[in-house]
C-alpha cells in the first residue's frame, strides 16, 4: 500500500511540474511578444532594403523614351514593357506594405511610401499611354502605301504585336478589339 501512495504522490508531482512549465492556453504575452519581435527583426530588414531599392524610375525613363520614338512598333513594345514592369513593382510594394505595415513606420518608411506612390503613378501613366496608343493603332490599323504604281493596304504595326498588346492591357472589351483586327486583316496587301 505504501508503494501505491508513493506512486500516486510521484505522479501528482510530475503532472504539477508539467503543468507549471507549459500553460494550457499557449505561451504567455511576454513569450509571444519576444517571438514576434525576433521574427520581425529577422525578415523586415531584408525586406525593407529590397523595398527601398524597388522603384519605378526606370519605367519613367522608358515612358519618356516611348514618347520620342517614331517607330510605332518599338513605341508599342516599349509602352507595354513599361506598363508591365511598373505594375509588377507596384504590386510587390503594395503587397509588402499591406502584409508588413511596420515597414511603413520604421526609418525606411518614408522611402518605401515614396516608392509605392511613385510606382502607383507610373503604373497608371503607363497604362493610360499604352491603352491610348493601342486603341489608336486599332482605330486605324492600316495605312495606304504606293507599291508598283498601285496603292495597297499595309499594317502600321504587325497584327501579332497588336494582339499581344491587347492581351497585356487586359481590357474588358478585349474581344471587341480582337474582332476589329480580324475584320481588317483580310484587306492587307490588297490593292485599292
Amino acid at each position: 500500500m505504501r508503494i501505491t501512495a508513493r506512486l500516486v504522490t510521484v505522479s501528482a508531482l510530475l503532472s504539477l511540474a508539467a503543468c507549471a512549465s507549459h500553460s494550457a492556453y499557449g505561451p504567455d504575452s511576454n513569450d509571444r511578444l519576444d517571438d514576434s519581435i525576433s521574427a520581425s527583426k529577422g525578415g523586415s530588414s531584408v525586406d525593407a532594403a529590397a523595398l527601398m531599392a524597388l522603384n519605378c524610375k526606370e519605367q519613367d525613363k522608358m515612358l519618356a523614351a516611348a514618347n520620342l520614338e517614331t517607330d510605332e512598333k518599338k513605341k508599342l513594345i516599349t509602352l507595354g514593357k513599361a506598363y508591365e514592369a511598373a505594375k509588377a513593382n507596384f504590386t510587390k510594394l503594395d503587397e509588402a506594405a499591406s502584409s508588413q505595415t511596420d515597414l511603413l513606420y520604421g526609418k525606411e518608411g518614408d522611402t518605401i511610401k515614396a516608392n509605392l506612390e511613385g510606382c502607383r503613378d507610373t503604373s497608371a501613366s503607363a497604362y493610360s499611354a499604352f491603352d491610348r496608343f493601342t486603341r489608336e493603332l486599332i482605330d486605324m490599323p492600316v495605312v495606304q502605301e504606293m507599291q508598283n504604281k498601285k496603292m495597297i493596304n499595309v499594317a502600321r504595326v504587325d497584327f501579332a504585336t497588336l494582339r499581344t498588346a491587347i492581351d497585356k492591357l487586359g481590357a474588358t472589351d478585349r474581344e471587341v478589339l480582337m474582332n476589329r483586327l480580324s475584320a481588317v486583316e483580310p484587306s492587307l496587301g490588297q490593292p485599292l
